[in-house]
């Protein structure tokens, strides 16, 4: 029986192919674990076939049966989408007459923190960097306005402010050795994490 069995191994990913009799088998079985090796329950677990096909099953007590596959290797999804630590494995190997089944090591505590209260403000990063798509240290920032105080990037060229909705400043970059820029940022209700690019050139 030892020899029927095909063990592969992909960092938290454990699979493992078994050869079945007769024409009656199924596809795939994933096996949703927690940390703590647990079974989470309600995690959406989607296939992708490479025609497009997708099919979309919840975890419950046991393992979760993908059996109308083909042969060609599928993609497979745990989690939601969002802040919810979601996994996607692609390539997963599917054979005539056997069965795979891929175990995905899954942290589910991310989808259940408490929902964040109401924000009204954007939180605006600017990322400044030179023409290589290098981080510039030693940058400075200044704004067109006195309610946002002068910063400092950080050693990867990060600089964070937070403004209200509809607000708009302009930024003026300096770093020595590069010529000065100015960056517009602006806030609105259709997209609250903003990350703003910055490139400065050499002198």
């Amino acid at each position: 029986m030892e020899k029927l069995h095909s063990i592969r191994r992909v960092f938290v990913l454990l699979g493992f192919t078994v050869a079945v009799c007769g024409q009656e088998y199924c596809s795939l079985h994933v096996r949703v674990l927690s940390p703590d090796m647990r079974r989470p329950q309600e995690v959406e677990v989607t296939v992708l076939e490479h025609t497009g096909r997708k099919i979309t099953k919840e975890t419950g007590l046991e393992d979760v049966r993908f059996c109308d596959l083909g042969i060609k290797p599928v993609q497979v999804t745990v989690g939601d989408t969002g802040p919810c630590n979601q996994i996607s494995v692609s390539d997963v190997p599917l054979g005539f007459g056997s069965t795979y089944l891929l175990t995905v090591i899954y942290d589910v505590e991310a989808c259940r923190l408490p929902p964040r209260s109401i924000d009204f403000n954007c939180k605006i990063l600017l990322r400044i960097s030179d023409e290589s798509g290098s981080p510039v240290q030693d940058a400075s920032i200044r704004f067109n306005k006195p309610s946002h105080a002068q910063r400092d990037a950080d050693r990867y060229g990060r600089a964070f402010l937070v403004l209200g909705i509809d607000d708009k400043v302009t930024a003026r970059i300096a770093a020595p050795g590069y010529l000065s820029s100015e960056k517009v940022v602006s806030c609105s209700p259709n997209e609250r994490d903003i990350e703003a690019p910055v490139i400065l050139k050499r002198k």
